[in-house]
């Protein structure tokens, strides 16, 4: 058996193009991840800050979600008169939530109302994005020095 050489040890044009469409994927989804879960910690925090706090009736349709425990369909309407039976998916932490519900909204078009007692899982949630982005990172910073190993041997 032959010494392997240094050429033969070097990744094949098409090992290298093949791992990174597989880390472009995982790329994505794990930046999908982080950004859709950025974006929920965003609006938890608009609508504990200048929310529209109110109150959900007409609750029904309510599910069980990994994500956010229990959401349900509802009408918001808020304390103040600004918002009257607008349609929303209400967040809650109990499973058949009773009307009405107090509640928030992050502003007068939002389709989303969260639970004055849903409390999300904030530690869990940045762990998550941050993660995530820097697996993102990570993943495509190795791409990145696969694809530049290619152009230099060429």
């Amino acid at each position: 058996m032959e010494p392997a050489t240094e050429e033969q040890d070097r990744p094949t044009v098409l090992s290298t193009v093949v791992w990174s469409v597989l880390g472009l994927l995982l790329a994505a989804a794990t930046s999908y991840a982080a950004v859709a879960r950025s974006i929920d910690l965003i609006e938890v925090w608009r609508v504990h800050h200048p929310g529209i706090h109110g109150s959900v009736t007409d609750i029904s349709e309510c599910e069980y979600d990994d994500n956010y425990y229990v959401v349900c369909r509802g009408r918001f309407t808020a304390d103040d008169g600004s918002v009257t039976a607008h349609p929303v998916w209400v967040m809650a932490d109990f499973i058949n939530p009773k009307p009405p519900l107090p509640a928030r909204i992050a502003g007068a078009a939002d389709d989303r109302a969260w639970a004055d007692d849903y409390r999300p899982g904030w530690g869990g949630w940045i762990a998550l994005v941050l993660i995530m982005g820097a697996m993102s990172i990570g993943i495509l910073t190795g791409i990145g020095f696969g694809i530049r190993s290619l152009v230099r041997r060429t």
